[in-house]
C-alpha cells in the first residue's frame, strides 16, 4: 500500500512538474486519407467523391485558461485529387466505349476552434488530445469524359461548385521538446461534416445542359507532423532537484 502511494506521488510530482508552457503555436504538414462516401467509386452514386489520398498544411494555436487545459484554434487547407482512373474504367463499362477523363482536385478549408489537454509524460514527451468544431469549405472537382462512339467523338463536362458548412474534428497530438521554446508536434485526426452541393451544371459536346444536386459527406483521416514554438515556459523544481 506505501509502495503504490509513493509510486502515485512521484507519478503527480513528475507530471505538475513538467506542465511549464502556457500555450504555443504549430505548423504542419502532413497526409489526408478520405474515409466512406468521401472516397466512394460508384459512379451511379453523387456522393462518390473518388478522392485519393492527398495533402494537407495547418497553423494550430493553443492557449492554456489552467495547468492541463486550454483553447486551441486550427486554420487548415487540403487538397484530394479525384481518381480519375477508376472514374474512366467504370464509365467505359457503363457507356460500352472507350473513356478518359481529366480533372481537378477537392479542395477544402477548415477553420476550427475547440479545447485541448496538455499532459506530459516526461522532461520532453507531451501527450494533447483534441476536440474542435467549425466551418468547412469544400470545391468539389471540375470533371470532363471524353470517348468516342464509332467514329463521333464526344465529351461531358460537369463544373466546379463550391459549398460551406459545420465541420468537428477529433485527434489527438504529441509534443516533443527540441529546446526551451521548439518543439516537434505529431498530430493524428479525424474530420467530418456533411455539405451540400446545389444546381451544379453538366454539360456536353451536343449541346446538353443538365444541373444536380447531392449532399457530399466528407471524412477524413489525416496525419502529419511540424514545428512550433512554446511560450511562457519556466524551469521549476522537480523531485531530481531535491
Amino acid at each position: 500500500m506505501k509502495k503504490t502511494f509513493l509510486t502515485l506521488s512521484l507519478f503527480l510530482t513528475a507530471t505538475i512538474a513538467f506542465a511549464q508552457d502556457k500555450g504555443f503555436v504549430t505548423v504542419n504538414f502532413g497526409s489526408s486519407i478520405p474515409l466512406g462516401d468521401f472516397a466512394g467509386t460508384d459512379i451511379n452514386n453523387n456522393s462518390s467523391g473518388f478522392a485519393q489520398t492527398g495533402y494537407l498544411f495547418d497553423a494550430t494555436l493553443g492557449l492554456k485558461f489552467s495547468k492541463y487545459f486550454g483553447t486551441t484554434i486550427l486554420i487548415r487547407s487540403q487538397v484530394n485529387q479525384f481518381d480519375e482512373e477508376t472514374f474512366a474504367e467504370h464509365a467505359t463499362k457503363e457507356i460500352g466505349y472507350k473513356a478518359t477523363v481529366n480533372s481537378t482536385a477537392w479542395y477544402i478549408g477548415n477553420y476550427m476552434i475547440g479545447t485541448y489537454g496538455s499532459f506530459p509524460i516526461s522532461k520532453n514527451f507531451t501527450l494533447e488530445p483534441r476536440m474542435m468544431v467549425g466551418f468547412l469549405t469544400a470545391t468539389s472537382p471540375e470533371m470532363t469524359l471524353k470517348a468516342t462512339a464509332g467514329s463521333i467523338p464526344f465529351w461531358v463536362t460537369k463544373n466546379s461548385s463550391s459549398s460551406g458548412s459545420l465541420s468537428y474534428l477529433f485527434g489527438i497530438g504529441y509534443k516533443v521538446n527540441a529546446g526551451k521554446h521548439i518543439c516537434i508536434s505529431f498530430n493524428l485526426d479525424y474530420l467530418g461534416t456533411s455539405t451540400q452541393f446545389n444546381n451544379v451544371e453538366t454539360t456536353d459536346s451536343f449541346g446538353g445542359i443538365d444541373f444536380t444536386s447531392w449532399n457530399q459527406n466528407i471524412e477524413t483521416f489525416s496525419l502529419s507532423a511540424g514545428i512550433g514554438f512554446r511560450f511562457g515556459t519556466k524551469k521549476k523544481l522537480t523531485i531530481n532537484d531535491i
